[in-house]
């Protein structure tokens, strides 16, 4: 449940983007948020990844697009391209990692903000520092991928773990 992943990343000591949860219909308009903003179903595998919201009346159209989707996790956006997406992919054993890779985006279907469809393998020790910080003591077994983004100023946030699955590409 992406709702949990601010808690998470406070306590790990890993930056996360600002975020609120939306839940249902009324309030949608309210959100105490910077825009543009991401927002994204708090549950995986949902109709749609994520989608731009330049203010509170799109957020508003997203909700009434989507209600069966609620609730949303919308996050303020970090600036940067495809490019800028860094995945950890990790295999777990109870909390132990069994093995882990770095890699970054180079594509996405659709473009910015959908599933990725290129990635290429890339060392990256700061990624790879940041994925373990948020994962220590979750105790979590099997594949887990940890996303950041990378800001203008060179920054990493973490903007979505998937666990359960790898980073997969769709093409």
């Amino acid at each position: 449940d992406k709702a949990n992943l601010p808690a998470i990343a406070e306590r790990a000591g890993v930056p996360h983007p600002r975020s609120t949860v939306v839940a249902g219909t009324t309030g949608a308009t309210a959100v105490p948020l910077a825009f543009p903003v991401v927002v994204k179903p708090t549950q995986p595998l949902s109709s749609f990844k994520a989608l731009r919201a330049d203010g509170p009346a799109d957020v508003a159209a997203i909700v009434q697009r989507y209600p069966g989707e609620l609730p949303f996790i919308v996050q303020e956006l970090i600036d940067g391209g495809a490019d800028s997406l860094w995945a950890c992919t990790f295999y777990l054993d109870r909390g132990q990692e069994v093995g882990a890779l770095v890699s970054r985006k180079l594509a996405a279907s659709p473009p910015g903000f959908g599933q990725g469809t290129v990635f290429a393998v890339e060392p990256n020790a700061d990624v790879l520092a940041l994925g373990r910080r948020f994962l220590a003591g979750l105790g979590l077994s099997g594949p887990v991928a940890v996303e950041f983004k990378q800001d203008p100023a060179g920054r990493y946030w973490l903007i979505e773990p998937n666990a359960g699955r790898t980073e997969y590409c769709v093409d």
